[in-house]
């Protein structure tokens, strides 16, 4: 073994007192967050959301277990694919689950005390996937010794500094569970000269740092003071890399380069970029992924860590208030937008690994600004999970019984078998999470609608307990996406309802268009060539008698990010192009939401104005209500009905939909068109469209419509989802 940088005494002395219990941190002491305090006082506030106990951690975690089971190579002693480049990474993910059930003495399918030993042995073995100091240079732009690589078997394999904190995290917890397990003493002490060694490493040292991501630096440290019961990092490494972060969360700490976070305490993924780089459009998976070093804020400050300076603190409140009110919806699934597109986006492995920033949040109370947010980044975690476990019921007809890591069917490039075992794993790893760090023994709270906006980008975050969505007014290029309308549309289960991106007509928009059919101008078609063309949105907040405004030029930075619970959020935007001026004022309720538009034109050109509303999948369908008859039919292709014939119509998608009912008539019609497949849209429905019943000059045109979500046990007759936005 190579020399440590502690001597083989301490080694093994401080390895005995771990063992003995004495270690403090999130993986030595459950961390018990309280109740909120109405709590008590209201029974039943719960019926209508998720709020787990341990039983539910461990038996969504034994459902996973259990059709991992198949993957399980005994010639390899690991999970396969054991080629693969994830093939670290998921094995350590999965020892995670295995030590965490033989330390918390669960008896279910997660438990394999033998298979937690073999994977053991597999992690420190040396030179794949442990890389000690002597081995050669490559070219790895993330190239370190010591640490792990990415596979099991290649020693020459590359390595991502996501790898070595949760191989670390998985052989801390084999490491107390080492009695357990029967762990060889040799072993413990490897384990803890590994951790150690790679801590101190200089890739992994401040201020080293891969872009601003600290958090896997910190997990580190803290790992390592577990293991070792020495501190140094937590004290000094952890709180420079914190108070750098922050120091920088409103300033460039690079020349040219871009703050660590946005104007209203959005995430940038490239600090040394430009502001309107692709890539620094947001990232709320590297946000969350970001945001988890908060979690191992109590083990420094217990070890003797010094407080965090005052902008510290008042910056990560801000953020982490942007964070779990801007990223997640209902549901627990992201409210995905990201300068990575489809490379990140909607891609199942990353999702869970984004999933543990609420994680963090939820057990980091000395940064929320409301004392609900706890229980609030509960029910979203929760949520998560129950979703994931919703669709394992869906996949049985698939061959691993696993689900689908490209989610929706967007994900691009390497959505393979090693990454729907990895997605798999990881949904279990942070199932057990839960329990290990005290979770279970909170209190969930479903949260109120809830909203966030970047004044800087006119983001708009919008969820609520019956629906969310998001307008994205600038794209920066970056997504296949983006205007002034819903960019997307899912119901309070995490179904889609309508679309998740696109342009018209596989999105929500409405275009005015030329004699010859070109389209002239789109309220939801992208950003523009041109600044001057490029869509305004401001925000209207109305929580009861209150109505606040906030436009684009809002203050950089404020004391509290722009976001919170709404009674009623109204968006106010403006595109202009080609002489056509297209004005929306849309207004978000609880339960629906009311969409409206005003078109001006100057000129002769424009003859045409449509407004689309989408479908997502192949079974998906557009059905009018007509007024004065109990029946209602599908619209076919080529059928035409005029809107004062019509009560309301039903967009249904596969698996959920929504209720349009027009708020004006007048000369127009309705019809169906079949749109494209495009990147976020790969496999539409049909789009009810509604407009002008012929071609004729434009003026000045009001239109507006109501949108409600149909419920998961609608009837065929979605009656109480017409009486959401109004009946004839």
């Amino acid at each position: 073994m190579e020399a440590s940088s502690l001597t083989r005494r301490a080694v093994l002395g401080r390895s005995a007192l771990v063992a003995g219990g004495l270690a403090l941190g999130p993986l030595a002491a459950r961390v018990a967050v309280p109740a909120p305090a109405h709590a008590a006082s209201a029974p039943g506030a719960l019926a209508a959301g998720i709020d787990w106990m341990a039983a539910d951690y461990w038996a969504l975690a034994d459902r996973v277990m259990d059709r991992m089971d198949r993957r399980w190579r005994d010639s390899e002693g690991s999970y396969s694919p054991v080629a693969s480049p994830v093939s670290t990474a998921a094995n350590a993910t999965l020892l995670t689950v295995h030590a965490t059930a033989a330390l918390l003495g669960h008896t279910g399918e997660s438990r394999n005390d033998l298979r937690a030993v073999s994977l053991v042995n597999q992690l420190v073995a040396s030179p794949a996937p442990w890389r000690g100091v002597k081995f050669p240079r490559n070219r790895d732009k993330m190239f370190h010794r010591p640490g792990w690589t990415q596979s099991l078997r290649n020693g020459r394999a590359y390595q991502d500094k996501a790898i070595d904190p949760k191989v670390a995290e998985a052989l801390a917890l084999a490491h107390r569970a080492g009695d357990t397990l029967g762990l060889d003493q040799a072993v413990r002490d490897r384990i803890v000269d590994q951790v150690d060694r790679c801590a101190r490493g200089s890739f992994f040292r401040y201020p080293n740092v891969r872009l601003n991501q600290i958090n896997w630096n910190c997990e580190l440290y803290a790992l390592a003071a577990q293991l070792t019961g020495d501190p140094e990092l937590l004290l000094r490494d952890f709180r420079r890399h914190v108070e750098n972060f922050c120091a920088h969360a409103t300033r460039p700490e690079h020349r040219g380069g871009t703050p660590n976070l946005g104007a209203g305490w959005k995430f940038t993924y490239l600090p040394k970029a430009g502001r309107h780089d692709r890539l620094n459009l947001d990232s709320a998976e590297y946000a969350n992924e970001t945001i988890h070093f908060i979690l191992f804020h109590r083990q420094a400050r217990a070890a003797g860590m010094t407080p965090l300076s005052g902008h510290s603190r008042r910056v990560l409140e801000a953020w982490v208030e942007r964070t779990l009110l801007g990223y997640w919806t209902h549901a627990g699934y992201l409210n995905w937008d990201t300068g990575f597109g489809l490379r990140r986006a909607h891609t199942g492995k990353t999702w869970m690994l984004a999933h543990q920033g609420l994680l963090a949040i939820a057990l980091s109370p000395e940064f929320h600004h409301y004392e609900s947010y706890g229980a609030w980044a509960k029910s979203f975690y929760d949520s998560g999970l129950a979703l994931y476990d919703r669709w394992l019921d869906d996949s049985r007809d698939r061959e691993d019984f696993l689900v689908d890591p490209s989610l929706f069917g967007l994900a691009e490039r390497g959505q393979d078998s090693s990454a729907r075992s990895l997605f798999a794993a990881r949904v279990a790893a942070n199932a057990v999470r839960a329990v290990s760090s005290g979770l279970d023994q909170a209190r969930a709270r479903t949260p109120p609608p809830v909203y966030s906006f970047d004044p800087d980008d006119g983001r708009v975050a919008i969820t609520t307990p019956a629906y969310s969505t998001a307008i994205l007014t600038r794209n920066h290029r970056a997504v296949g996406y983006g205007g002034l309308e819903p960019a997307r549309l899912m119901d309070g289960r995490g179904n889609v309802a309508g679309t998740l991106g696109g342009d018209t007509p596989s999105s929500f928009g409405l275009r005015v268009l030329a004699a010859a059919g070109g389209t002239l101008a789109d309220s939801q078609s992208g950003e523009t060539e041109k600044p001057g063309e490029r869509p305004r949105i401001e925000i209207v907040h109305r929580k009861g008698r209150s109505r606040r405004r906030i436009t684009q030029n809002a203050a950089r930075y404020p004391r509290y990010a722009y976001a919170g619970k709404f009674d009623a959020l109204e968006t106010n935007g403006t595109v202009r192009r080609s002489g056509v001026e297209i004005r929306t004022r849309h207004v978000f309720l609880p339960e629906s939401i009311e969409l409206a538009w005003t078109i001006v034109v100057r000129g002769e050109r424009a003859r045409r104005w449509e407004a689309c509303f989408p479908s997502w999948g192949g079974d998906a369908e557009v059905i009018v209500k007509p007024r004065g008859e109990d029946a209602h039919r599908a619209l076919g292709r080529g059928d035409r009905i005029d809107l004062a014939d019509a009560a309301w119509f039903v967009v249904r998608s596969e698996q959920s939909g929504y209720v349009v009912r027009p708020r004006v008539r007048g000369e127009l019609e309705a019809w169906v068109t079949f749109p494209g497949r495009r990147d976020y849209a790969p496999d539409p429905g049909p789009t009810l469209v509604l407009g002008q019943r012929r071609s004729r000059r434009i003026g000045v045109v009001r239109f507006g419509v109501g949108v409600a979500l149909l419920s998961p046990d609608e009837d065929d007759v979605p009656v109480a989802a017409a009486l959401a936005v109004g009946q004839t």
